[in-house]
């Protein structure tokens, strides 16, 4: 569930490749005043949860999580240079190429 979550995830990014590019042009001048930010004392993770809120907020009208959404805190994440967490899974069951599990 959560391998197929990130892929419609990545898919809802990539449908707007302009939009994509342009979040991360931003993102460059958004990194550094996020790192003047945890210079001061604020911590990356609570800068992200509150732009989760703020998104879930701003689509709390919809039950349903669609890629408009999806879509929207990625953007905002990389503006901010942030990873997205939803963009990416990974499993904590152990497979082949994991040798230590």
């Amino acid at each position: 569930k959560g391998s197929r979550d990130a892929k419609k995830a990545r898919n809802a990014v990539n449908s707007n490749p302009i939009g994509n590019v342009v979040s991360q042009v931003v993102g460059v001048v958004g990194g550094i005043v996020k790192t003047a930010a945890v210079a001061f004392g604020a911590k990356d993770r609570d800068i992200q949860k509150m732009m989760r809120e703020g998104n879930a907020i701003a689509y709390s009208g919809s039950l349903d999580v669609g890629s408009d959404e999806i879509r929207s805190e990625a953007y905002a994440n990389q503006m901010l240079g942030l990873r997205s967490s939803a963009l990416s899974y990974s499993s904590a069951t152990p497979t082949l190429k994991n040798r230590k599990g």
